[in-house]
């Protein structure tokens, strides 16, 4: 279900990629390729809340791996919040160093830190 599902993602029908995440967690309810893919497919569709709440179980089984940690910094990056979104980013990179999606998600959250510090410092 995993595969299907990264198929459809991949071909932006994220709610085919949603269902096939959870067929998938039908089955293996901690699944990790399905649930980064099911938070990824309610990102996508602005289901915010969804996406944080699996994320958040996914970072509770998986503390130490760099894709749950960048998981939660792009979730954190959708609800405006650009502290947790570098704090999750930097420790992505500390366990990947190579992991290019994070160094782009850590710098889409500093540069929207920056952006929210500069409309303060106007008022």
């Amino acid at each position: 279900f995993w595969l299907r599902g990264y198929i459809h993602a991949q071909m932006r029908r994220h709610d085919e990629a949603a269902a096939d995440a959870r067929q998938g967690l039908a089955i293996d309810a901690e699944h990790h390729g399905c649930l980064n893919l099911q938070a990824d497919a309610m990102l996508t569709l602005g289901r915010v809340a969804e996406a944080r709440a699996i994320a958040d179980q996914l970072l509770q089984q998986t503390p130490d791996d760099a894709k749950s940690h960048a998981l939660c910094g792009r979730v954190a990056v959708a609800d405006q919040q650009a502290d947790a979104a570098a704090t999750h980013f930097r420790q992505a990179l500390r366990l990947n160093p190579n992991d290019d999606d994070a160094r782009r998600g850590l710098l889409e959250a500093l540069q929207a830190k920056n952006s929210i510090v500069a409309r303060l410092i106007k008022f």
